[in-house]
């Protein structure tokens, strides 16, 4: 058979697929079939006995009738469409700007390797090689991890190198006030993903926050958060449980080939011609909450693949800088190393904001087509702590509380810890609402640390508070969020045994007497220690709070020049 021939048949099929979609209709639906029947049977009659215009008469009535319910239905429907539209991101295959792991993802290549695993399977060839295998392509993989670790960068990506359609919508979207809305939205959506599937090969379903929709139900492994929306739902009872099980139910592929295909199919058998492609959808989910996920969505045939996504390494970070960079005009000034060195814990979407967004609006206010390791610095500073919000007629004395506060932290995070790097000291209010801070990371990166880890983590959080009472001759407010950490701190202490056994009950680890007599006794040591050695180096205290009332904020390189040049290792 030609190419034309074919073409022409395939097409024939189609046209004549519509009409025998209708009769297959009305042979699997036995009330409609005979209401049609008996329809006819009393017109026949009517018209016989009655003549043709009383027919007309009734059909004309009948049809207003008709009509009516039509339009009362269509207005049903129109509703029902609009409330069950969802925003979604769509991309398709040859989309400009469409995002790929060679020019958008930098680093953790890792994950760029598990996720490029199942590049080929989304392809058309890929779907024939399996299928002549005997296998299976996996129907969904889930994303897990804190935000803002390039959770949705990694599905877009995985779209485009596939040449797959992408279509992304977070777990809230589906969320509705009217039972049955959401489900609906559910369907929509993968219908639309079926569509372009059949077109494209393959479709991508990406859903962020998938937790909102996919929580633990009540009595699931003993499990009993609340589903998205309530068992109730919202007003009407929309509830997030039919979401749920209508998401499950499109996991399981039950609705992959539709009653118009699968008789386009057949007939494309009886002719010799291959049947149509139905193509493959991979759902990909991403929460950072994995452990509220209903085990029912997670399981193998669902959800096949479970890849955790955490903030990025030393060396992957160098890499998701020096990406960034690439694409914004800078100067010889920049310095990976310790851009890198300062950004331990930062996440790819923090790290993108700083180097393309903030740091290029210090460049513009400044008068420069370029930025520069200061703009960089201060981009970060700004995403991680908050907006500069300077008090305009600070009092003086106050002033002097907050710089030799934050002089304590920064005094004996270096005495204690120098194993951490000193990389910013500022007493200028952020948007945050802290007054100042210092902020200090790991030299090396860090991923287990003996327990006096932690006792020396709470000497560096009283030593605010024991710096400003030594100065200024009594204690004074704004160590509230300190106290916090060293709650936490000694918390993590109790947990791991530190004061002597194990707690039976995690959440109050001190209610046993003997724990909670030698925990108290070992805090008055630590906060004595603390005294004792800001005591011994007052002097650097002084010159270290004197620099930050005159400057505000200290670079590493200026608070490092300090505590080296006058510190008195006696």
């Amino acid at each position: 058979m030609t190419t034309f021939s074919t073409k022409l048949m395939a097409t024939l099929i189609d046209l004549i697929s519509w009409p025998l979609l209708i009769v297959d209709f009305l042979h699997r639906h036995a009330t409609i079939r005979n209401v049609l029947f008996w329809a006819g049977i009393a017109g026949t009659l009517i018209a016989v006995n009655f003549g043709i215009a009383t027919l007309i008469g009734i059909a004309g009535m009948v049809g207003r009738l008709a009509f009516a319910g039509m339009f009362m239905i269509f207005q049903f429907v129109v509703l029902f469409s609009f409330l069950s539209s969802t925003k979604t991101i769509e991309m398709y295959p040859g989309d400009v700007g469409a995002f790929s792991f060679e020019k958008d993802y930098f680093g953790q290549e890792y994950l760029v390797h598990a996720v490029k695993q199942w590049v080929e399977s989304l392809t058309i060839e890929g779907k024939k090689r399996l299928d002549a295998m005997g296998a299976e392509a996996i129907h969904g993989i889930m994303l897990e991890g804190p935000p803002g670790t390039g959770k949705t960068l990694l599905a877009q990506c995985l779209a485009t190198d596939s040449n797959a359609a992408f279509f992304g919508a977070s777990g809230t979207d589906f969320q509705a006030m009217f039972i049955g809305i959401g489900p609906m939205k559910v369907m929509r959506m993968y219908s639309k993903a079926r569509a372009a599937a059949r077109q494209y090969g393959a479709a991508i379903v990406f859903l962020d926050e998938i937790d909102a929709i996919g929580g633990s139900r009540g009595g699931v492994s003993g499990k009993n958060q609340p589903v998205a929306g309530g068992m109730a739902g919202g007003m009407f009872g929309g509830g997030g449980l039919g979401v749920l099980s209508k998401l499950l139910t499109e996991l399981d592929g039950t609705k992959e080939v539709g009653r118009r295909d699968q008789i386009r199919n057949k007939m494309r058998v009886w002719f010799g011609l291959p049947t149509l492609y139905q193509g493959l959808i991979l759902t990909i989910g991403a929460t950072n909450r994995f452990d509220a996920l209903d085990p029912a969505l997670i399981r193998p045939g669902r959800i096949d693949k479970i890849i955790r996504v955490d903030p990025p390494d030393r060396g992957s970070r160098r890499k998701i800088i020096q990406g960034y960079l690439n694409k914004v005009k800078h100067d010889d000034t920049v310095d990976i190393d310790i851009l890198t060195d300062d950004t331990q814990g930062v996440s790819p979407a923090q790290l993108a904001s700083s180097v393309q967004r903030s740091a290029p609006r210090y460049a513009l206010n400044a008068g420069r087509d370029y930025i520069t390791q200061s703009d960089i610095e201060s981009a970060l500073q700004e995403d991680l702590v908050g907006l500069k919000n300077p008090i305009a007629d600070f009092d003086p004395l106050q002033k002097r509380q907050v710089a030799y506060h934050e002089a304590g932290h920064a005094l004996v995070s270096y005495l204690e810890m120098p194993e951490r790097r000193i990389t910013h000291v500022s007493i200028i209010r952020r948007g945050s609402g802290v007054l100042g801070y210092v902020r200090d990371v790991e030299a090396k990166e860090v991923y287990a640390m003996p327990l006096s880890y932690f006792v020396k983590r709470i000497k560096v959080a009283a030593a605010g508070h024991v710096a400003t009472d030594i100065a200024l001759g009594e204690p004074w407010t704004g160590a509230s969020s300190d106290f916090n950490h060293i709650r936490f701190y000694m918390h993590q202490l109790a947990l791991l045994g530190h004061f002597g056994g194990i707690p039976f009950n995690p959440q109050e680890p001190f209610k046993a007497g003997a724990m909670a007599e030698r925990a108290d006794k070992d805090q008055q040591t630590w906060l004595k220690e603390t005294y004792t050695l800001i005591s011994a180096n007052k002097q650097t205290l002084d010159i270290l709070a004197a620099a930050l009332l005159e400057k505000e904020e200290l670079t590493s390189a200026e608070t490092y020049a300090i505590l080296k040049g006058d510190f008195n290792e006696n």
